[in-house]
């Protein structure tokens, strides 16, 4: 029996029927997953429409960087977080916590891709100041950017678990390397496993689809912005991807 392909209506049902069941955005990638299918065809087939406004249109939970949240939001979410957690938060935890990954944190609070955990917590520190100055946080907030201050300290010769007689544990790094099934599309080997490949492989076929050029690529939405030839292609109209 020959496989269908999928249609933008089977995509947008699973899509539904997804988020029905989770309490978290579903994304693209889980949707192919669940339709046992690649992510390529959710961006071939929605190529040039904004799947924000589908979501939209159809009642489907919105991710945190679809919603462009403000900085009062971000700081509030960080703020219960951590009152929930009763301490500083990692950025895995954080992005398991609150669905907003490292580089939403870090660009939107901190200022910039590159800054450290604690340029965030110093500006969420400086925002408990003026929005909760009687939050227990904020001693908490300030224990921890006083402690990344300090220089780590050398432990003793007697302290080392060698000393005391201790076995220190050994672990095996594991080998390999993990990818997605055999696509064998032009020179992509496997399907891409991760938002960024799916990019790269709209990129491939972007002439195809229409599209005359790609302006940028990123890891928060849209991930990629380009330029799609519309009106008998004697123009061209920015689309968010």
């Amino acid at each position: 029996m020959t496989k269908q392909k999928p249609t933008r209506e089977s995509i947008i049902k699973a899509w539904k029927e997804a988020n029905a069941k989770s309490e978290k955005p579903v994304g693209a990638k889980q949707v192919a997953e669940a339709m046992h299918i690649s992510p390529f065809w959710i961006w071939k087939l929605f190529a040039g429409r904004s799947l924000t406004d589908m979501k939209l249109k159809h009642g489907i939970r919105l991710s945190h960087q679809e919603k462009h949240l403000s900085g009062d939001e971000l700081f509030s979410m960080l703020d219960k977080a951590v009152s929930e957690h009763h301490g500083i938060l990692g950025w895995h935890l954080l992005h398991e916590k609150t669905g907003i990954p490292e580089g939403t944190w870090k660009k939107k609070l901190g200022g910039r891709r590159g800054c450290s955990q604690q340029d965030v917590y110093k500006k969420y520190h400086d925002w408990l100041q003026v929005k909760k100055p009687k939050s227990k946080n904020l001693k908490v907030v300030m224990a921890f950017l006083q402690k990344s201050h300090l220089p780590e300290k050398t432990p003793a010769a007697d302290d080392l678990p060698a000393a005391k007689g201790k076995r220190i544990p050994s672990y095996q790094k594991k080998e390999g390397v993990v990818v997605g099934l055999p696509l064998r599309f032009r020179n992509l080997t496997y399907e891409p496993t991760t938002e960024q490949g799916v990019v790269l492989l709209f990129g491939m076929v972007s002439e195809e689809l229409g599209f005359s050029s790609i302006e940028r690529l990123g890891t928060d939405f849209p991930d990629c912005t380009a330029y799609r030839k519309v009106s008998n292609q004697r123009q061209l109209q920015r689309v968010r991807i």
